[in-house]
């Protein structure tokens, strides 16, 4: 599995991940 994989993976079981990766990805977006 990649590491993105992985990170959906726990962010479907835990939605305090889930938040955190969605700022991230608005930073890597912007």
């Amino acid at each position: 599995m990649k590491i993105i994989e992985i990170f959906f993976y726990f962010s479907g079981k835990n939605n305090k991940i889930k938040k955190v990766l969605l700022k991230i990805t608005k930073i890597v977006n912007v």
